[in-house]
């Protein structure tokens, strides 16, 4: 068994930051490229664009800087402000892996993995399965 979270942040206008964000932001740092970065997440380069600039409208700062194509190359690159905010996020959601992990054990009197939700329909699919073979019973859907 194992316990999941998620967590974001948003305002009135939606979403402005979460693992998502971060995840393809991480992955524009890496790959130094929106489009390769989203393939990497199995994303539509367009959904990845409009992420960003969703976060970024309500954030109120740019998230990346393109270079346009040609002999180099084109290609994106995360600005400062975009990797304090990917370095706080990942430093908060290790803390809040740590608290949870520490209730559940006050609670429960053990302790359990404590993991962030992936999403993917997949994974989902996956855990259920797993959880379903681990505790000996199954779901009805």
């Amino acid at each position: 068994m194992k316990l999941i979270y998620k967590i974001w942040f948003e305002n009135f206008d939606g979403m402005i930051f979460g693992e998502g964000p971060c995840r393809l932001l991480r992955g524009i740092e890496k790959t130094g490229s929106i489009r390769q970065a989203a393939a990497d997440m199995g994303i539509a380069y367009s959904k990845a664009r409009h992420i960003i600039k969703t976060c970024e409208n309500n954030l109120g700062f740019a998230l990346t800087h393109s270079r346009r194509g040609g002999i180099t190359r084109g290609g994106s690159e995360v600005t400062d402000q975009a990797f304090e905010l990917m370095k706080l996020h990942e430093s908060l959601c290790g803390e809040i892996e740590l608290a949870i992990g520490k209730i559940y054990e006050k609670h429960f009197g053990q302790k359990i993995p404590v993991l962030f939700y992936p999403g993917t329909k997949r994974y989902r699919r996956q855990s259920q399965i797993e959880t379903i073979n681990e505790a000996g019973w199954s779901a009805k859907n």
